[in-house]
């Protein structure tokens, strides 16, 4: 809870990933709050009611994943509506000619998208979906030491910036910064 403010606050497509790796973290512990109070919560140095609050927020992620029976796959429905207000952005600053920098890193990326698409199931999901599914695929190789690569690597590389510059423009919009 208190990475995921601050990743919130700071970056979306980190939060995004993170909130990957806290859904399937809770599949991990199998749903069972006392396991992720005791391996993760008790971890954290934080006073009781901060402690407390962590609980809660697992506790009603754990919730939202039963209701919404994704237990084997898929994200809660706070996430899956981040994800279509991205999308939907990235949709925008496309058909935005004053968008220059953001059309320069998606051509550049546009092949390793389609790339990424023709090897994943993801036929249904949009453009930054994926890239994020990709993201989050690479980052679990790497945790497990897998071997990436040079192509993928590279791919990955463009993705990256692709997703960082938009990342950086939606909390322009969010904050009201600036109009898009």
């Amino acid at each position: 809870m208190l990475i995921a403010n601050q990743k919130r606050k700071e970056n979306i497509a980190e939060y995004l990933l993170y909130m990957f790796q806290i859904e399937d973290l809770i599949r991990a512990y199998s749903f069972d709050i006392a396991l992720i109070d005791v391996n993760i919560i008790a971890k954290f140095e934080q006073p009781y009611h901060a402690k407390r609050d962590m609980r809660e927020w697992y506790s009603s992620i754990i919730v939202m994943m039963k209701e919404g029976k994704l237990v084997q796959k898929g994200h809660i429905p706070i996430v899956k509506a981040l994800i279509t207000d991205i999308e939907s952005f990235h949709i925008r600053l496309l058909h935005d000619e004053a968008e220059t920098k953001y059309h320069a890193a998606y051509l550049k990326v546009q092949l390793s998208i389609d790339s990424l698409r023709a090897k994943s199931d993801g036929s249904n999901f949009g453009e930054i979906e994926l890239c994020l599914n990709g993201l989050y695929g690479l980052l679990m190789l790497r945790l497990t030491k897998k071997t990436i690569s040079p192509e993928t690597s590279a791919a990955f590389g463009l993705i990256s910036e692709l997703i960082a510059v938009l990342s950086a423009k939606f909390l322009q919009f969010e904050k009201g910064d600036k109009e898009f």
